[in-house]
């Protein structure tokens, strides 16, 4: 059915959206020249009460330092809005590859980044990610961290015209997880919120590093769900 829409705004269905989440979105893109589509920063908020070295953990405490107006290579569909013709004239698609996988709406807005649609930034435009105790504790954390970096390295030498770079790649994360472990061995002696973001760290480069040399895609929902939506 044509509805005749020329615009979308998208957020997650675990986001919930400020007030004037939608208006702050339009006036950038309204009035930015070069913002084609435009992004905002997605925050925490917690569904309970948990401990301060779980909740102040760096996967949950995310902070940003982009300018208004700033121009991105990518974005997020937790928070973004942008005209369809990116689809219907660009011909630019998610990628159903990615749909057990996630990282489809990076690569998205990657692609369409890359063609020419600029992505700007609006701080003011914020949704809040609500988090339960299926996600405040320390196996979701550390899983997570290891996810995200294990898709990224995934996504950044799947292509197999970047074998020296993938080569390169591998010998330094191999030098950051060695330096990592010894950093969260220190880090005991200074709390368990450093200690928990020095052992995520670690996680995250270690999957950064398994993504890189396994380079086939990992199932999200098994992975950190238990098979759940598998």
């Amino acid at each position: 059915i044509n509805l005749g829409v020329s615009h979308i705004a998208i957020l997650d269905d675990d986001d919930i959206a400020d007030k004037d989440w939608i208006l702050n979105l339009v006036d950038l893109y309204n009035n930015q020249e070069n913002a084609y589509i435009i992004s905002g920063p997605e925050y925490c908020c917690f569904d309970g009460e948990f401990p301060k070295y779980l909740t102040n953990n760096n996967i949950f405490v995310k902070k940003t330092t982009k300018k208004k107006g700033e121009l991105r290579k990518v974005c997020s569909t937790h928070n973004a809005f942008s005209p369809i013709n990116i689809v219907k004239d660009a011909n630019i698609w998610f990628d159903s590859s990615f749909v057990f996988m996630g990282g489809e709406d990076g690569d998205f807005f990657y692609r369409a980044s890359k063609a020419g649609y600029n992505i700007a930034f609006n701080p003011d435009a914020i949704v809040r990610e609500i988090n339960g105790k299926d996600r405040v504790n320390l196996k979701w954390i550390l899983s997570r961290n290891y996810y995200n970096g294990y898709s990224g390295s995934y996504l950044q030498y799947k292509s197999k015209n970047k074998q020296i770079r993938r080569f390169i790649y591998l010998i330094k994360m191999i030098l950051i997880c060695f330096v990592n472990m010894l950093i969260s061995l220190i880090s005991v002696i200074l709390g368990r919120t450093v200690f928990f973001n020095a052992l995520g760290l670690s996680c995250k480069n270690l999957g950064k590093l398994m993504g890189a040399i396994l380079l086939k895609p990992m199932n999200y929902y098994e992975f950190l769900n238990g098979g759940i939506n598998k």
